[in-house]
């Protein structure tokens, strides 16, 4: 774990420290750890749900049968083949 000083004002850091302790954490760094993680969750998630929104809207919708998975393992198959030296 690597270590990181914040100068913070005295409304900031007392305010940290009383959302620490609301939220039952050891201390303001564990609070501070733990806001920043959730955080980061959330910008992962929305990620993902932009990637997926951009699949709904790239086109017209395919049915996927059986007979999808199959050509679509047969084409894998092949492009595997052709990048194997």
């Amino acid at each position: 774990m690597t270590k990181l000083d914040v100068s913070l004002t005295e409304d900031l850091k007392a305010f940290l420290e009383q959302q620490a302790a609301a939220g039952g954490y050891r201390s303001a760094a564990a609070y501070v750890e733990d806001v920043l993680r959730q955080l980061w969750k959330h910008n992962a998630r929305g990620a993902l749900e932009a990637k997926v929104m951009e699949g709904i809207h790239s086109g017209p919708p395919i049915e996927v049968t059986p007979d999808f998975w199959v050509g679509l393992k047969t084409r894998v198959h092949q492009r595997a083949a052709r990048v194997r030296p």
